[in-house]
């Protein structure tokens, strides 16, 4: 079997940031949370939430999530899960702001 990695699989990096250390890590949390319910069924890999290999940057705290997938149709399934949830979740994590990269050439 292939490692999982591009271009057999495609990655999805996503990326949370705030001023608010106890928050982004509620925030981030949650969402894995979200993603783990769904990725059930859809078969994501996910790793993390995890620090951002640079935790910290001006007082601004970032964390990420990386998911996993060979159909690039489903990392874009797992965006839209995440946009959702802050959508619906935006005066509690009103403070909190959220990147996207796919099959990021750069870490994190």
């Amino acid at each position: 079997q292939m490692c999982g990695y591009p271009p057999v699989n495609h990655m999805l990096a996503i990326m949370m940031t705030s001023e608010s250390e106890p928050l982004l890590t509620v925030a981030i949390t949650e969402l894995a949370t979200k993603l783990r319910e769904t990725a059930m069924e859809a078969m994501w890999r996910i790793i993390g939430p995890t620090d951002a290999s640079i935790g910290k940057i001006q007082d601004v705290y970032r964390k990420m999530i990386y998911i996993r997938h060979a159909d690039y149709e489903e990392l874009v399934r797992a965006k839209d899960v995440a946009e959702a949830m802050m959508e619906e979740k935006k005066k509690e994590y009103a403070r909190c702001n959220i990147y996207f990269d796919f099959d990021p050439m750069n870490g994190y």
